[in-house]
């Protein structure tokens, strides 16, 4: 399993998870050195508390050299979503029918697949795009469907391969597909992308360069990620951990498994389920790793910010929470802290001021 080193920044401090808000409960008053062992309340550790000097040893941390790959738009997957765009934004009034089907034209079928007389599972649409000879669907349905004039159903007398991968119950099964074909899709042009009505665009230029748009603003949006990812990553292989206390390992492990927990609950999963599915493991492990590990970049962080100044005012942070509070459309900042401490948000800030720090100082070259 690949390490996640951006995961200090999103899920060690629950400051997201907003169904927790609520009254906060009376907290036992301990220090950093009181509550070492495993279990014991933890909501008062914080990192300012640690002498991090004495815990860690700072390597190089300007002029960090990385190597990641510059933002780019792929050109085959533009124009795939050019087409996603198209074929979807298009109207039935704008489809080609006068004519036959042709290999390689865009179709609007539906379909009910029936084995024995009986539809099976998957095997039937309300409405689904395919084109012809991409060889999407089993061999004779898409050459079953040249010919066909839309409006016309047909029924297509089919065996699934054998094996079939994809519903291993379906291996060498005969079946019929009757098919309807709604209707043709028209080449992507200037007029059809008018007729789709879209605010976003009005012509084939503009549609392309909406696509692009989009996908170099998700494509930038990935760079920073692998960005952070690999000067964090270059941060602790030059940092040298004498020790790192068990009460900040447990506060974090803690913070990542109710975070966990509370979104395996919003997909409809107990918690090991959705761990093991995401990384292949049970939750108390995964946030045991993920527990140690953002304990070592908590360190290393509140060490570069003692040594940089990198603080954040009280000031700071209640500007910075008031947003959260717009943003979020709630009524006030005790609305969003719930049950969180208050004093976590300034160490979730001074991660971001060390973070923009490390790469405005970093070296980075593009593979």
């Amino acid at each position: 399993m690949k390490k996640r080193f951006i995961v200090l920044l999103a899920a060690v401090i629950a400051v997201f998870m907003l169904a927790g808000c609520g009254d906060k409960e009376d907290k036992k008053e301990e220090t950093p050195d009181s509550s070492e062992s495993e279990g014991t309340n933890t909501d008062n550790v914080k990192l300012k508390d640690f002498d991090v000097d004495a815990l860690v040893t700072l390597g190089e941390y300007k002029g960090l050299e990385v190597t990641v790959p510059e933002p780019s738009v792929d050109e085959a997957q533009q124009q795939a979503y050019v087409e996603n765009i198209f074929y979807n934004g298009i109207t039935e009034e704008a489809g080609i029918k006068d004519r036959a089907v042709e290999d390689g034209d865009q179709v609007y079928i539906s379909y009910v697949g029936t084995m024995d007389g009986e539809a099976f599972s998957g095997g039937t649409s309300e409405g689904t795009f395919l084109k012809i000879g991409s060889g999407q669907y089993i061999a004779g349905f898409e050459d079953g469907l040249i010919g066909v004039t839309p409006g016309e159903t047909v029924d297509l007398n089919l065996t699934f391969p054998d094996p079939y991968d994809p519903n291993p119950d379906m291996s060498g099964k005969e079946v019929v597909f009757t098919v309807t074909v709604i209707y043709i899709a028209p080449e992507i042009s200037d007029e059809a992308v008018l007729a789709m009505a879209n605010e976003n665009f009005s012509n084939v230029d503009e549609l392309n360069q909406y696509v692009y748009d989009q996908l170099l603003t998700q494509a930038q949006s990935d760079y920073d990620i692998r960005l952070e990812n690999a000067v964090i990553e270059a941060l602790l292989k030059n940092t040298t951990f004498i020790k790192v206390p068990e009460a900040l390992i447990n506060k974090y492990t803690q913070n990542i498994l109710h975070n966990m927990t509370t979104a395996a609950a919003s997909y409809g999963y107990d918690v090991d389920s959705y761990t093991n599915m995401l990384y292949g493991m049970d939750s108390v492990m995964i946030s045991a790793q993920f527990g140690e590990d953002s304990a070592k970049q908590g360190l290393a962080f509140q060490a570069i910010a003692n040594a940089e100044n990198l603080t954040v005012t009280d000031e700071e942070m209640d500007e910075q929470l008031q947003k959260y509070v717009e943003d979020y459309g709630l009524s006030s900042v005790e609305e969003l802290l719930g049950d969180t401490d208050k004093e976590d948000y300034r160490d979730f800030f001074m991660f971001d001021k060390v973070i923009d720090y490390l790469i405005e100082n970093a070296v980075v070259q593009a593979k």
